[in-house]
């Protein structure tokens, strides 16, 4: 075992994370043969069926953060952790899909801390999108696609609510799920693109080494710059996810879109949340939000510490990527 493991399981947050993960692959038979089993139920026909709501950005540019927070004001399901320890029968039970997240804003990598935190939900996307070369989707099959529909409205039929998600790689995998959720609505984060290639670096560093590994999200033409130093990966990864995210969501109807700058949030969450309440009609805020909600503001990170090298060659590739657009706050 190498320093660096040692390290990281001196973070409580880090052993918590193997606890959900080790809970998931013993509960494994168990969660299959319970979706058996509800999966024989009948169910009354819909009384409403609601869109996902997919919140995209690259991996830390914010969403995990506006994640927790739109679940605590807004009316919507959410995927816990409690859910993806249990992501084949966790849709039929009606007190997971209905559940109301703890009023906490901290998280490990996407992962919050207690068994209703709300989570990345990467065992649940993995039902249909399983890791490849990389992690980009433009088409699945007619069968995974049927399977991805009817695990949604078991959801949307038991909660009667919205399902609100985010996953990191759903970034580069918008085409094929507009394609599959004609409906769906879209919730784009921005940030500073040196402030979230700052951070994957960080993290990567942290949960690696000086075994450097780009942990986070894959896009298709990732094998392009793998052989590229750390910074210069992390550069083209951030700029390659962005282009993709532009790309495909100019593709789908601007009613069905709304971005949110950051920093904005930070400033005013609960605004935020008002104008995608305002936006879109099947989204209402839950009753008796406390005025310490309401009134909630959070410190907009830097993305790290400065690396001296390492962080002037992630700065000037990203200059040469993104050109005079570069927006560094």
């Amino acid at each position: 075992m190498n320093s660096t493991l040692f390290r990281n399981l001196a973070d409580s947050r880090y052993r918590r994370l193997l606890y959900f993960i080790g809970l998931n692959k013993l509960l494994k038979p168990v969660d299959s043969l319970s979706a058996r089993l509800f999966s024989c139920r009948r169910y009354q026909k819909r009384l409403k069926s609601y869109p996902p709501i997919f919140i995209v950005g690259p991996p830390r540019s914010g969403t995990t953060l506006v994640y927790q927070y739109f679940s605590n004001v807004l009316d919507v399901s959410f995927i816990s952790n409690l859910w993806s320890i249990l992501p084949k029968s966790a849709p039929y039970i009606k007190k997971i899909v209905c559940a109301i997240p703890p009023e906490e804003f901290v998280s490990y990598y996407g992962n919050g801390p207690s068994l209703l935190s709300v989570q990345e939900g990467g065992h649940v996307f993995n039902q249909w999108f399983p890791d490849n070369e990389n992690h980009y989707y433009s088409e699945i099959e007619s069968k995974i696609e049927m399977n991805l529909k009817r695990y949604f409205q078991i959801v949307s039929d038991n909660s009667q609510k919205p399902w609100l998600i985010k996953n990191s790689r759903n970034a580069v995998r918008i085409s094929v799920l507009s394609k599959v959720f004609e409906q769906a609505i879209y919730i784009r984060i921005r940030r500073s693109p040196l402030l979230i290639a700052k951070s994957i670096l960080r993290g990567g560093y942290q949960l690696y080494g000086e075994q450097f590994t780009n942990w986070t999200v894959k896009p298709r033409n990732w094998r392009e710059f793998e052989s590229l130093s750390p910074p210069e990966q992390v550069a083209q990864q951030v700029f390659s996810i962005e282009k993709q995210i532009d790309q495909d969501l100019s593709e789908i109807s601007m009613d069905k879109v709304i971005t949110i700058n950051y920093p904005d949030f930070c400033l005013n969450p609960f605004e935020m949340a008002s104008k995608v309440c305002n936006k879109f009609e099947c989204l209402h805020f839950r009753e008796n939000i406390g005025d310490e909600i309401i009134n909630k503001k959070f410190a907009v990170s830097l993305g790290g510490s400065e690396n001296g090298d390492q962080y002037e060659t992630l700065k000037e590739s990203l200059k040469k990527l993104y050109g005079h657009s570069l927006n560094f706050s």
